[in-house]
């Protein structure tokens, strides 16, 4: 009887975990924003991805991490490509394209920026920007990735957070050379 019992509690609790709640989508996505504008180098692509997280804290809106043996927000990913002309382009990235007025309050957290060699689909992704209510950022961010995609912030000083919103940002992407390419 006692066996029976925890597998169905472990049924039951595979089941209450792995319940899903659909991000829903703003009617007003453009109602927080960041233009993002700049260059990359002409042997590149790139998408942004928007980093999202629940901040309500009712069951339904968090996921248990194993690893760390709690809950933890739930997490949701959207991306964005820029049109490239030439070496420059411009990108108005929404920030409210999942409702944050919803049962679980999802707030956007962090830019990245995906980065790969032009005919290749950018998979690997380093954080550029993120919302954490502070103001730390320079005119420019400059961003090195090379032709794998790994990409380093060249801006030594600076850590990318943002909380001016409605606003242009310039994110220039260079390519880094590996000894083989020099």
């Amino acid at each position: 009887m006692k066996r029976a019992t925890i597998v169905i509690f472990s049924i039951v609790l595979i089941a209450a975990c792995s319940t899903k709640t659909a991000p829903s989508l703003s009617k007003f996505p453009y109602s927080k924003f960041i233009n993002i504008q700049g260059t990359i180098d002409i042997a590149l692509n790139f998408k942004l991805k928007v980093s999202y997280r629940t901040t309500a804290t009712e069951p339904k809106c968090m996921k248990y991490n194993i690893a760390l043996g709690k809950s933890v927000s739930k997490t949701h990913e959207l991306d964005y490509y820029p049109d490239i002309v030439d070496s420059s382009y411009t990108l108005k990235l929404p920030l409210q394209q999942l409702k944050p007025d919803s049962e679980c309050a999802w707030k956007p957290v962090m830019v990245s920026v995906c980065a790969a060699s032009k005919g290749n689909k950018p998979t690997q992704c380093s954080s550029v920007f993120a919302f954490r209510g502070i103001q730390d950022i320079d005119d420019k961010t400059v961003m090195e990735c090379d032709k794998n995609g790994w990409c380093f912030n060249k801006n030594d000083d600076n850590n990318g957070y943002i909380n001016k919103f409605n606003t242009a940002y310039v994110l220039n992407i260079t390519r880094r050379l590996t000894s083989q390419e020099d």
